[in-house]
């Protein structure tokens, strides 16, 4: 615009010029051709050098403005790289304020409901104070600890539950690592012993011994004896059976010290054996507290533990099963952390009883209990000896353990005998009559030889919060009929809801054609 205004004043001071001194050559008609000439001339040149100039005014302003131009573009750029590194450097920024403002928008939320759980638990304080305002002070009172302990049970219960559940993982590996070692540090022989003597004569000696006079009291201390010891005579050999091995003993010892000695009567063989026997008794109570560490027994009691080895439970030597039950109780205590000694004595001592039950009344966990109070014993042996068939409830690891040595060993494969077919079966279905006898149970299944039952349960009748009442019930029937052996009875309650739903392939549809 201004090369615009400058041009048009050129020209317009050109024009003017122009008719000035078209004016002045009217006015001077009278001057020659030549001056007249010379005008124009001078105004030629004028108005060249006027329009020179203002071309160089117009080359230099354009020149100007196109510098000006650049340079503003240069401005430009280089805001525009900076506004780029702005956003680049306020991006991240941006992405913060966003995550804070969601955190903050959460924490808002969490607050609100902190605030309408307050307010809810408020009202509801409230409406327990205008009920408890109409109370008596004790009433009141009353009320508020119930309610106080209500709470704090359900708050209690909830934990334990959450820490039995992350615990029970861990603890069970614990226990399957410690029964790894145990098993591995420990080998023992088998204690289990036969019910069949047989003892060999030859010629002279069976007539001599096995006559009819002596055969005659043979079968008379047989009866004196008792009836479950049974004698036959295969060929030339005595054949003593049995389940009490006192008896079997006295039985053997008798018949082979005759055999020995020609002038010794029956009486007087049994009664050396019972005099060999009480010695033997001593050297075998002393023998376990030799293998077993223990320096602190009396006579007496070596003499009862010795005892064991002419009892059986089930076919196994308790006196071996009970040595064996105290090995394992020390390792099991010394794995845990506990203490070992009360824990192999309480497992050496548990069947104590079982020594002298047929001369003193009562079960033989009492009878063993009674015997380590006589001898002053530790109340964690007594409690363990006590407790080992659940007679009272465990009040300490050591007892707990003696119990899991005494099972472990009994259920050893082949430590005891079989039972037998009719009563294997008659156990099982004791097993399912107890699962099947609940409320809601469809069905049962027996596995594992008895430790195991799987009862699968009515979805529409026993809810996931029922299933957990069902399988206790299942438990309670299954102790009180007598059916679980040795270890323990794994209950399984599956509760399974299942829907089924049909398709087909449309395009192979077959349709009945309409006559």
């Amino acid at each position: 615009m201004e090369i615009l205004i400058g041009l048009g004043s050129i020209i317009i001071g050109a024009g003017l010029v122009w008719i000035g001194n078209s004016l002045l050559a009217r006015k001077s008609l009278s001057e020659d051709k030549q001056g007249h000439d010379l005008l124009i001339k001078q105004a030629r040149i004028r108005a060249d050098i006027i329009r020179q100039r203002a071309e160089a005014e117009h080359a230099e302003k354009k020149e100007w403005l196109e510098k000006q131009a650049l340079h503003e573009e240069d401005l430009l750029a280089e805001a525009a790289e900076h506004i780029a590194e702005r956003e680049k450097t306020l991006l991240p920024l941006k992405e913060h304020l966003k995550e804070k403002q969601s955190l903050l928008t959460d924490k808002k939320t969490v607050v609100n409901k902190a605030l309408q759980q307050l307010k809810d638990a408020k009202d509801s304080q409230l409406n327990a104070l205008e009920k408890i305002a109409k109370l008596s002070q004790t009433e009141g009172l009353a009320q508020l600890s119930e309610n106080i302990i209500t709470e704090e049970m359900t708050v209690q219960e909830k934990h334990y539950e959450k820490l039995l559940y992350n615990l029970s993982d861990a603890v069970e590996e614990k226990a399957k690592a410690i029964m790894n070692v145990v098993n591995q540090r420990y080998v023992g022989e088998s204690t289990r012993d036969p019910t069949l003597i047989e003892i060999e004569f030859n010629d002279r000696d069976f007539e001599r011994i096995v006559g009819d006079e002596h055969m005659s009291k043979i079968i008379h201390l047989q009866t004196s004896l008792g009836p479950e010891l049974k004698l036959e005579l295969v060929e030339k050999d005595v054949r003593v059976f049995g389940y009490d091995l006192w008896r079997r003993y006295l039985i053997k010892g008798a018949l082979e010290r005759m055999k020995k000695n020609r002038k010794m009567t029956l009486e007087e063989a049994i009664e050396d054996t019972k005099r060999y026997t009480e010695a033997r008794m001593m050297k075998l109570g002393k023998k376990a507290c030799i293998i077993l560490g223990i320096k602190d027994f009396p006579p007496e009691l070596m003499k009862l533990v010795g005892r064991l080895d002419y009892r059986t439970s089930f076919g196994q030597n308790i006196y071996r099963h009970s040595i064996e039950v105290a090995i394992l109780a020390r390792m099991f205590a010394e794995e845990i952390g506990c203490d070992p000694y009360i824990s192999m004595v309480g497992g050496l001592l548990h069947d104590i009883g079982k020594g002298v039950d047929a001369d003193v009344a009562g079960a033989h966990d009492v009878i063993g209990r009674d015997i380590a109070l006589d001898f002053h014993l530790h109340p964690d042996i007594v409690h363990a000896i006590y407790a080992h068939h659940e007679a009272e409830p465990y009040r300490s690891v050591e007892a707990k353990i003696a119990q899991l040595a005494d099972a472990i060993s009994a259920a050893r494969p082949g430590a005891r005998h079989h039972e037998s077919l009719e009563d294997y079966i008659a156990r099982m279905q004791a097993l399912e009559t107890a699962a099947l006898s609940q409320e809601g149970v469809e069905k049962a299944f027996i596995i594992q030889a008895g430790r195991e039952i799987r009862a699968f349960v009515d979805p529409e009748k026993v809810n996931d919060e029922k299933a957990k009442s069902v399988a206790d019930h299942i438990v309670t029937a299954v102790q009180a009929s007598n059916a679980v052996r040795s270890g323990e009875v794994k209950i399984q309650v599956i509760r399974e809801f299942t829907t089924n739903a049909y398709a087909t392939d449309r395009k192979n549809k077959s349709y009945k054609l309409k006559r």
